[in-house]
């Protein structure tokens, strides 16, 4: 009788867990990009939807960072007034794709804009899964490895001074070589725009931002760079024909 008991006290809590997450309204399903906003508390979220004029409650874990995965406890709804009231930041959410058991949205910070993926576990408890970016760690490693070689190496990115006066005499010369050939300047913003691509795809796209990505996306970031070389090279050496007759 006891173990009876027992089991049917499980399916009683088990009943009012699914109850008290039915008391919280469904995310919206879409997976075009919807603008939203967001209140940010010590240890809440608040993500305002105003097409349905809704307010979603997570609390978050205490000591929670940005790039660890979490536990969030969703909680009824807010209203309206109650949206942003004493947080700690607001701004815009961009959420790129909404489902009623996984919502995917980047916080608008400004010089930090942190992507997170919510998805549903049980009852109120939902996970929040962090967006990592995994170029600037690459990066690093390279520099780590040449640093180990020759102590006395510095990266133009990480000496400001350098490195601009690097970029602006690299820059000069690669403006003027544009000109040289129309044609050749246009593969080579064509490559820079595929080179754009795989590194865009490989070391910062999450892989359902890679399935999401159309033909045509991809297409634009090969096209565009090549349409303005070849246009800009085009244009010196109509402009600037007598330097480039005496350079030949």
């Amino acid at each position: 009788m006891s173990i009876f008991a027992s089991i049917f006290k499980e399916a009683l809590e088990k009943c009012a867990e699914e109850a008290s997450f039915l008391k919280a309204s469904t995310l919206p399903t879409f997976n075009q990009q919807s603008k939203w906003q967001y209140a940010k508390y010590q240890h809440a979220l608040q993500l305002h939807n105003p097409v349905d004029d809704v307010t979603y409650h997570f609390d978050l874990p205490e000591g929670q960072k940005d790039d660890d995965k979490f536990t969030a406890f969703r909680s009824s709804d807010k209203t309206k007034e109650d949206f942003g009231k004493d947080a700690d930041k607001k701004g815009l959410a961009q959420v790129h794709r909404s489902a009623p058991d996984e919502l995917y949205f980047t916080m608008q910070e400004g010089t930090k804009n942190p992507t997170y993926t919510f998805k549903h576990h049980e009852g109120q408890t939902w996970h929040g899964i962090p967006k990592k970016h995994k170029a600037k760690p690459e990066f690093q490693k390279i520099v780590q490895t040449k640093q180990a070689i020759d102590p006395n190496y510095t990266a133009p990115w990480y000496d400001p001074v350098a490195g601009a006066g690097k970029c602006l005499e690299a820059t000069g010369r690669g403006v003027m070589h544009i000109g040289d050939s129309p044609m050749a300047s246009a593969a080579i913003g064509a490559g820079g725009g595929l080179l754009y691509d795989q590194i865009k795809r490989h070391f910062y796209n999450t892989p359902e931002e890679n399935q999401n990505e159309t033909f045509g996306d991809r297409a634009k970031r090969v096209a565009i760079p090549g349409a303005v070389g070849g246009g800009l090279g085009l244009l010196l050496n109509t402009g600037l024909g007598d330097h480039y007759k005496q350079q030949a």
